[in-house]
Formats: structure tokens, sequence, C-alpha cells
């Protein structure tokens, strides 16, 4: 399966800024709606049986333009947008692979064992890293690409199932989201993945 796209946004949602009444040097953070945007991309999708006993499914998603198209409204504590800045949080390329193999170990018994592995490509937040007025842009982020494995082996019978599972096998710490704190003392908060997780399962089918 494929599809390429495109999709023209007119008044997306971007965030501004209004200063604090209180001098805390922070800022309330408002949303309104400015500017347009053009996103055209790729995606794939597809599965392949090699053998009765081994097969591989793909998924693929790439931007070929994911940017503004048209400056927003001046804003003097707002965001410096300019036409041609990335959108926030969309990679420019993600993938997942998976392999699966089966193989009968008894008259009742199958085993099988399944890998899988994604990509998460370079994403940005805020747009820029400055406001209008020269401040840091605090939601702002380069957030760097990451992937992740997951491997599960396991027995199939006609009424039980047993799994054993190792998530994140590789143990990163990948930056999924990212906040920045600009009071004092400033801070950084980061989500991470989930680090190598052992588990098992059992399944009873009735």
């Amino acid at each position: 399966n494929g599809a390429l796209y495109m999709i023209d946004w007119n008044n997306m949602q971007v965030q501004g800024f209004a200063p604090s009444p209180i001098p805390t040097g922070m800022a309330i953070v408002f949303t309104s709606n400015a500017s347009s945007s053009r996103i055209v991309g790729l995606e794939l999708e597809a599965s392949a049986h090699f053998t009765d006993r081994f097969s591989v499914d793909f998924s693929f998603n790439h931007f070929f333009k994911n940017n503004l198209t048209k400056d927003p409204p001046p804003n003097p504590n707002g965001l410096a947008a300019k036409t041609g800045d990335p959108l926030s949080y969309n990679p420019e390329t993600s993938f997942n692979i998976g392999a699966e193999y089966h193989a009968p170990l008894t008259d009742s018994v199958n085993g099988f064992a399944r890998i899988d592995w994604s990509y998460t490509g370079r994403r940005f937040t805020g747009f820029r890293p400055f406001l209008t007025n020269g401040t840091r842009n605090s939601i702002y982020n380069n957030l760097p690409p990451y992937h992740l494995v997951n491997l599960r082996l396991g027995l199939n019978q006609e009424q039980w199932r047993f799994s054993f599972f190792i998530e994140n096998l590789l143990d990163g710490r990948p930056i999924m989201q990212q906040q920045n704190l600009t009071t004092p003392p400033p801070a950084t908060l980061r989500v991470t993945a989930r680090p190598r997780t052992f588990g098992a399962t059992i399944n009873r089918n009735f």
C-alpha cells in the first residue's frame, strides 16, 4: 500500500506569548490562528511471506515538504517564525521493520521469534530558538533521531500461548519529548523510552 499526498493548511494554530503581569520572567502562552503551511509526504506499507514460516512487514513515512508557506503576523512577544520553517514534531523520515519466524517444535506446539526495529528522525519544536523580541524561545527544541529494537520469543499451542519479550533491547535513552523551564533555576525536563525491559505473557483460549 502507498500514498503520495499534499496538504495545504490555512490559518493553522500557533503559540503566542504575552508578558506575565507578575515580574517573574515568565510569559503567558496562548493559541491563535496564523500563517499557513504545506505538507507533501509519502507513506508506504508492505508485508511479505517469503516462506510458510518467515514473514517481514514494513512501514515508511517521509516528508518532502513540511514547512510554513507564509510568515505569521508580527507579535512582539511571540514566535519569530518565518516562511520555510519546519512544522513542529514532524520527523522528516520514520519507519518500522518487523520480521517473524515460525517453526513446529512438536505435533501440537509451534515456536516463534519476532524482532521489530523502529526509527524516528530529527524533530523541531517551536519553529525557532528565539522569539521576535530576541529572548530565548523556551518551547524550541532540536530533538535528535532515535531508534528502538524489540524482541519476542514464544510458544503456540491450540489453547495456550506463552511469550517472552525484551523491549528496548539496546537500552537506548532517546529524547522523545523535552520541555525547557525558564523559572529560576532553569531546568530541562525530558521524556525518554522505558529502559530495557524483560517480561513474559501467557494467553489461554476458551
